[in-house]
Order: structure tokens, then C-alpha cells, then sequence
């Protein structure tokens, strides 16, 4: 009795130890299936990180020559309105300065109207009738 006790505690334990072996195997199987799925995830995880850095360079670099075009667009527009200002203020002194060079222009044509006058009235006269006086 003794000794078919101790053969159904061998049989026993040869069971046991045969699922933990089995079990321990499938554990070891489960995690190098989990192992590949990792190293497949970070692969692909590593793939869209160089793919989003190569876009993220190119949108950097598309901004960057964006940002230069409206800046020379932008020096261009403030060069423009720089030119037509001084032009302006041109155009408003010679307007302002043109009343008065019109003001000299008429008291020498008027000038020269009195000069001609008087010459022709004294042309006129004798010499003799002034001298009366």
C-alpha cells in the first residue's frame, strides 16, 4: 500500500512537473510571440517617427522660403510706399511753392507793365513840358 502510495505521489508529481513544463513552455511561446509583436511595433513605430521628422523638415523648410518670399514682398511694399511718400511730399511743396512763384511772376510782369507804360507816356511828351515845373 505504502508503495502504491508512493507510485501515485511519483505519477502525481511526474504530471505536475509535465503541465508546469507545459505550461512554462507555453509561456516562453507567448512571450517571444509578444517579443516579435513588439519588435514589429517598434519598426513600425520607427518608420512613422523618420517619415514625420522627413515631413516636418520639409514643412520647416517650405516655411522658412515662404516667410522670405512675404519678407521681400514686405520690404518691396514698405520700399513702394517709402518712394511714392517722398514723392508726394515733392508734389505738396512744389504745389505750395508754385502760388508764389505765380505771385513773382505777376508783380515782375507787372513791373515791367508799369516800366512800359511809363516809358510810353514820357516817350510821348516833350522833354520841354516836364521841365516847366
Amino acid at each position: 500500500m505504502v508503495e502504491a502510495r508512493v507510485n501515485y505521489l511519483k505519477k502525481e508529481t511526474q504530471n505536475y512537473t509535465s503541465r508546469c513544463a507545459s505550461e512554462a513552455k507555453k509561456l516562453v511561446e507567448d512571450v517571444e510571440i509578444e517579443t516579435h509583436n513588439v519588435d514589429v511595433v517598434e519598426r513600425e513605430v520607427a518608420d512613422v517617427l523618420e517619415t514625420s521628422k522627413s515631413k516636418l523638415q520639409e514643412a520647416i523648410k517650405q516655411r522658412d522660403e515662404e516667410i522670405q518670399i512675404c519678407a521681400w514682398e514686405l520690404y518691396a511694399l514698405v520700399d513702394s510706399v517709402s518712394k511714392y511718400k517722398e514723392y508726394m511730399a515733392s508734389k505738396i511743396s512744389e504745389m505750395e511753392e508754385q502760388p508764389l512763384r505765380n505771385c513773382w511772376s505777376c508783380i515782375r510782369f507787372l513791373q515791367i507793365l508799369l516800366a512800359t507804360a511809363v516809358w510810353y507816356y514820357f516817350r510821348s511828351k516833350p522833354l520841354t513840358q516836364f521841365s516847366k515845373r
